[in-house]
């Protein structure tokens, strides 16, 4: 394991000579690497030895900083938007890049408790690009009679969790911050309304670890979430950054039960059979042995 948590060139030399070592000495056919730092190690890492290089791609970042963001021999795209973006932008041929959604495992026989009163929850980093601040303006916007029926949970931690308590005092929200939840999955079971406020995704996981426990999506306009929902059909979409829309999209789905218990469901089937961990594996095998031919 390669500890990365502080980067400098030293270590980034050591990371190459590691990787360069454990290749050479255990006769490994491919690096799949899924981020930009770890791929450029690993591409560097494979000239001498006749490796193959695999890079996951879960976003589109800005070009910054001194590393290249694509490094690899053939790239993996987690939604048609990153895979168009790396053909039209020739960093590699078609042949050469595999879209395979992430997975999950997913239970029909797990049975889900929903507690009164009803749960609402974001959970993400608490950073900027992940849209937190809209999500508790809109909860503000909501009307006393709606908000006083429903439980509303913020989970995750990061840089910004000062700024969103006070906002959330300020605005007198009542969300329950919750902290860095080990088992999210385990207190998506017990919500019903799961929000996702970002900017830019790839495609997050905590979508489909929701949509596995049964919860209405509602989603902003990041590009490349209608890869994933279809407004008004198994989730909602609200625009990024506009509070005034969430508020509104949160409103229906806590006036529209019968509705949204449908587009539930739809999503549910949707994600179970191109979002499950078994699709997953097979695709990526299929596609080591594809690289490796």
């Amino acid at each position: 394991k390669l500890d990365h948590s502080v980067r400098s060139i030293s270590n980034y030399s050591s990371a190459i000579y590691t990787v360069y070592g454990f290749c050479r000495q255990n006769k490994i056919n491919i690096i799949h690497s899924h981020n930009h730092y770890s791929s450029s190690i690993a591409k560097h890492a494979s000239v001498f030895l006749n490796i193959k290089t695999v890079q996951t791609n879960h976003g589109i970042i800005p070009g910054e900083g001194r590393l290249n963001h694509f490094n690899a021999d053939f790239y993996i795209a987690v939604n048609d938007r990153i895979k168009k973006f790396i053909v039209d932008n020739n960093i590699a041929g078609k042949s050469n890049v595999r879209l395979i959604y992430n997975g999950i495992d997913f239970d029909d026989t797990l049975i889900i408790k929903k507690n009164s009163p009803l749960k609402i929850i974001a959970a993400s980093r608490f950073e900027k690009s992940k849209g937190l601040n809209t999500f508790i303006l809109a909860v503000s916007k909501l009307p006393e009679s709606l908000r006083k029926n429903v439980e509303i949970i913020i989970a995750g931690e990061g840089s910004l969790e000062k700024e969103l308590k006070e906002s959330d005092k300020k605005l007198k929200t009542g969300i329950i911050f919750s902290g860095n939840d080990k088992d999210l999955r385990k207190k998506l079971d017990q919500t019903s309304i799961f929000v996702i406020a970002s900017n830019t995704e790839g495609l997050p996981m905590t979508i489909i670890e929701a949509a596995a426990s049964r919860n209405l999506i509602v989603s902003s306009d990041f590009a490349g979430v209608t890869d994933i929902l279809k407004n008004e059909t198994d989730g909602l979409i609200f625009k990024r950054n506009d509070a005034d829309d969430l508020a509104s999209k949160l409103i229906f789905a806590l006036t529209n039960k019968e509705l949204t218990d449908k587009m539930t469901s739809v999503f549910y089937e949707k994600a179970k059979k191109n979002f499950n961990s078994g699709l997953m594996c097979s695709e990526h095998i299929n596609f080591y042995r594809e690289i490796l031919k």
